[in-house]
């Protein structure tokens, strides 16, 4: 697993408090990682890194699969797949854009 984070600035009222957006993803684990334990690493990378937080404090969780490595759309489908429903999320990054853009006007 891997974290991103993201500084969202300083909280009112509070001196030297900030807001900050933290993500634990796993891309490549077969089989797939439950959102827990993902939430369990996410807490001992802070901790491991000497970040602290107030449990209280946490607004918003998410959870999301996003999937990759699976098999290509049928082609003669009644309804047609594309971007991540259609394999197109790149099996090192988990970005899918550059894919869906570049295939689009085959799809138009």
């Amino acid at each position: 697993t891997f974290m991103y984070v993201m500084p969202l600035g300083p909280v009112p009222g509070e001196a030297n408090a900030q807001r900050v957006f933290f993500e634990e993803t796993s891309l490549v684990a077969r089989p797939a990682i439950s959102f827990e334990e993902c939430k369990q690493r996410c807490f001992a990378r802070l901790n491991h890194l000497g970040i602290s937080y107030r449990p209280e404090t946490i607004s918003d969780e998410e959870f999301c699969y996003i999937p990759m490595g699976g098999p290509l759309p049928e082609p003669g489908q009644r309804i047609i797949a594309f971007g991540a429903a259609a394999a197109m999320v790149h099996p090192s990054t988990g970005y899918q854009l550059c894919r869906m853009m570049a295939a689009s006007k085959d799809v138009a």
